[in-house]
This record gives C-alpha cells, structure tokens and sequence, in this order.
C-alpha cells in the first residue's frame, strides 16, 4: 500500500532546517543524496511466530517531481541492481509512504538492502519490524534506518568506527553487525574488535561481492572467539578491492525484542 502526503514548501524549509542542525547529534540521521542504500530491509518469517515487514518513506525536498528507481539487493549474494527494481514518482515537497516495501514494490520476499537512484537528491527512511500473526502493528517491535548516501561508504584504506557491541549470549542483548557492498565490486573488509580499555585482541576479515548485503551476529563475525563481555567497539577498514562498504549494527533486547540501529561513524562534518 502506497499512502502520500503533500505538505506545502514553506511548511517544509523550518524541518528541513531543523534536521540540518540534528544532523550531528548521535541518532540515525536521514540526509538527501541522488544515491542511497538503506542497509537492512525485508519481508519474511522470523523466529515463530513472527514475521517481518518494512515501511519506507521517501521525501523530495526539492520544488519539482523527480523519479526514485528502488533497486532490491538480497542478503547472502551478489546482485545486480537491475534484475529487481520498482520506480515511482514523487513530486516536489512530497512524502511517499510504502507499506510492506519488498513485497509492494519488487512482488518477493525476503531480506537484503534497498538501493535508491534519483536525478535530484532525496531522503530515504524505513522502519523494519516484527509482529506475530494476527497482532496489530501497534503491537510490533522493530527499528529505523536512514538511507545513507553511497559517497559515505569506505573504500581501501578508509576507516569507519561501530560502537554499542554486546555478545551476552542468554545475557540482556545481542548484536547483529551488517555489511552492504556499493559499487558493484569485489572487496575485502578489515574488521577488530576494541574493547573498552582501547585495546583489540580479536580481527577478521570479510569477504562481500558486488552488491551484495551480508548480517550476522558478533559472535558469528568472530567465530565465538570473543568471551562474555560488553561494550565493544568495531573498526573497520577497507581492503583489498575496488568495492567500497556500508556497515551498521543492531543491538536488540533479549526480553523485549526492543532493537537500536547503530550507524557507522562518519567523517566530520565541514
């Protein structure tokens, strides 16, 4: 179901002002781009009885229409950005709401990440979540993502900090971290693992091909080799490859199933 909202330009320019000055504080920031990748999307079964969805929202901040090409990358493989799309037309100061995106848009289920192109930059958003069968969304749990602009991911020899990590295995939380390949090349990523005091003891290396979107949990990343603890921070670097690298994490309650994004650190803003 696609739902849309037409707000005047005016009434727009003070939010979008106000989201220019949040854009520094430590939350998920949407900012606009012609190119952007929202990391974590999907529709499918989830630990019984829950099943997941997502809703995007797309808004153009710009004064005429634009066109916004949605490109679906499915998780564990290499994509090509053509073989699954949908496009739609949003015009000036619009925001577009898609219920249930994978399956509105692309006519599949699954779980990977979204690619968006547009001739004029535009903001991209989407809530993931789970709900069990017959439950309202109201009875949902589940998290945001900003769509992050592909000029933000990292390439050889950049880095790029994720904090929050937890491996509490039967503890309080667990962490998913999550990789999304950019450019439609091979690459190879540095990732170590930093504890509290600043000091590494574990690293590994992964292995994306293009385009494609990999998650799984700490644990997983460094083969168990991590021991209980908390508070753990991952740098990563680019390595070997003409690809370049998206990473994000999420942290999820073991209880509530109440789950946080975690964004990748980004340069300084100017």
């Amino acid at each position: 179901m696609v739902r849309t909202i037409s707000v005047p330009i005016a009434l727009i320019i003070p939010f979008v002002l106000l989201a220019m000055l949040m854009a520094a504080l430590p939350v998920a920031a949407s900012v606009s781009a012609t190119e952007l990748f929202l990391p974590a999307v999907g529709t499918g079964a989830g630990v019984p009885p829950s099943f997941w969805y997502t809703t995007i929202w797309v808004f153009n901040p710009n004064e005429g229409p634009t066109e916004v090409e949605f490109s679906f990358l499915r998780r564990n493989q290499s994509n090509t950005p053509s073989d699954i799309t949908h496009t739609i037309v949003v015009d000036g100061g619009e925001v577009v709401q898609i219920d249930d995106a994978v399956t509105a848009m692309f006519g599949v289920q699954g779980f990977g990440a979204i690619r968006a192109v547009a001739d004029v930059p535009v903001q991209v958003t989407a809530r993931i979540y789970s709900k069990e069968t017959g439950q309202q969304e109201r009875d949902s749990s589940g998290q945001a993502f900003a769509a992050v602009p592909a000029q933000r991911a990292i390439g050889i020899g950049e880095e790029s900090d994720l904090i929050g990590l937890t491996n509490l295995v039967g503890g309080d939380f667990r962490y998913n971290v999550g990789f999304v390949e950019t450019t439609g090349q091979h690459v190879w990523v540095q990732v170590a693992l930093y504890g509290s005091s600043g000091s590494s003891w574990v690293s590994s290396s992964i292995q994306l091909r293009p385009f494609e979107q990999r998650q799984m949990s700490v644990d997983q990343l460094f083969n168990n080799a991590i021991g209980e603890s908390d508070n753990f921070r991952l740098h990563v670097t680019g390595g070997s490859g003409d690809g370049r690298v998206i990473v994000f994490g999420s942290r999820v309650a073991n209880g509530s199933q109440d789950a946080s994004t975690f964004e990748m650190a980004f340069p300084p803003l100017p």
